[in-house]
């Protein structure tokens, strides 16, 4: 049974788990942008590989931690789509499956609660904190994949750099 008043609702395992989440991300973009761009073979990178291939298991263990927790609330269902967004682009392997993803994730509304009240203003806050993760580290992958093609820099780079 989902609740949605306001005023009797506490904080769900879901809820409470969801910020470990987005910290998580932030290890991962932090390590992802230290290869960004790498294309060789160097030993001295072997750590910095290492690094994100560890940061990448400790967001997907969020992930698979969060989807275990009961769905208590309204605003549960809305982050765990968020999750499970970001599960299905670092697992897939086919670009047209991570740029349909993306273009479902830059359609913001379809994941956000109603506004209105403080308790969907919270929660939509943590929803557009991991959107806004979900693209930028989906532009690290974008400016890696074109790095010898100086003409798409300057596009990236440019001032509609995430519209595009």
């Amino acid at each position: 049974m989902l609740h949605t008043s306001p005023y009797s609702f506490s904080a769900s395992p879901v809820m409470s788990r969801f910020p470990r989440f987005l910290s998580s991300l932030s290890a991962l973009l932090s390590a992802e942008r230290d290869l960004g761009g790498y294309c060789g073979q160097d030993p001295a990178v072997d750590a910095w590989i290492c690094e994100a291939e560890s940061a990448l298991r400790y967001v997907l263990d969020e992930i698979d931690a969060l989807v275990e927790l009961p769905v208590r609330h309204e605003v549960d269902a809305h982050l765990l789509r968020v999750a499970k967004l970001f599960r299905l682009m670092l697992q897939s392997d086919d670009p047209a499956q991570v740029a349909y993803l993306r273009r479902l994730a830059r359609g913001t509304g379809r994941f956000l609660l109603p506004w209105g009240n403080p308790l969907h203003f919270r929660v939509n806050q943590m929803i557009l904190t991991a959107l806004d993760q979900f693209e930028t580290l989906l532009a690290i992958d974008d400016r890696t994949e074109c790095a010898d093609d100086l003409s798409c820099l300057a596009v990236q780079d440019g001032p509609h750099a995430l519209s595009a």
